[in-house]
């Protein structure tokens, strides 16, 4: 009958276009795979800026591809959707942390360049000269690369100041640097000395006055003179050395001296001078 109502149960199903088999409700979407989007956008465009990338390789990327991985094993069984939408997440964090990455490659070696530049050649390490081991003997010549000369003759014994308490051995050094390049280059002025196993302390005026790196010209000779207090010294530096009792004929004295900023050493071994003894009593 027009206009009637259907008896509750008789009403249309909703059918699918075939006028079928009904669609029902389509599975709900798991929330981790939203967050996982989100991060994974972020982490994508924080990688392709220089700097803000480091923030997508240690947090947007990391959590998009946690979420990520969680909507993946959530939707396994078809009852929840977001499986596509995590596995987009997935690849966005993972491009944009190796963009991250690729970006910081780039920037620490752009730094090293300049750092070489200014400061000259890298650290090295091996070779005469150039660590304890291998000392050359006071009077001999440590060459660099860029035309850096760096020589010591032996040190000599000298007065330190009244004030100071000393640890046994009083001498002063004298380290000359020659730039025989073509280029300015600049070098740490200075040293540290060292006895045995024991220490020394710069006293008085010296290399601690001059601004380092300083920079030396092409052709230039510049030689910076330190003094120390070396020896041994006991735990409150206040009572007598065990260095105060030994012959300086037994003795090595070392002299470190840094002649790049980059970390490059040249080290210096001898007797120490008979005279540099002093009364510690």
């Amino acid at each position: 009958m027009n206009g009637a109502s259907l008896p509750p149960g008789d009403a249309p199903s909703p059918t699918d276009d075939s006028g079928g088999v009904s669609l029902g409700t389509q599975p709900k979407r798991h929330w981790a795979a939203v967050v996982a989007l989100i991060f994974g956008i972020l982490a994508l465009i924080g990688g392709l800026i220089p700097v803000i990338g480091v923030l997508s390789l240690i947090a947007a990327g990391p959590v998009a591809i946690i979420f990520g991985v969680i909507t993946v094993v959530a939707t396994r069984d078809g009852e929840l959707r977001g499986r596509t939408m995590a596995i987009v997440a997935i690849v966005l964090a993972v491009v944009g942390m190796l963009a991250a990455v690729l970006w910081l490659l780039l920037v620490q070696r752009s730094l090293d360049n300049s750092f070489e530049d200014l400061y000259g050649s890298r650290a090295e390490s091996n070779g005469d000269g150039r660590n304890m081991e291998a000392a050359i003997n006071f009077g001999e010549t440590s060459n660099y690369p860029d035309g850096l000369a760096v020589s010591a003759p032996s040190p000599v014994a000298a007065d330190v100041p009244t004030d100071t308490a000393s640890w046994g051995y009083q001498m002063s050094f004298a380290v000359t640097y020659v730039n025989n390049g073509p280029d300015p280059i600049l070098f740490e002025p200075g040293g540290n000395a060292q006895i045995g196993e024991g220490s020394c302390k710069q006293v008085g005026p010296g290399a601690s006055d001059i601004p380092a790196p300083t920079q030396l010209p092409p052709g230039q000779t510049q030689t910076i003179e330190f003094t120390v207090d070396c020896g041994p010294p006991p735990p409150d530096y206040s009572s007598p050395s065990p260095a105060a009792s030994a012959s300086p004929a037994d003795l090595v004295v070392y002299l470190q001296t840094w002649p790049e900023p980059y970390g490059s050493q040249a080290w210096f071994k001898g007797p120490v001078p008979p005279e540099a003894k002093v009364d510690v009593g």
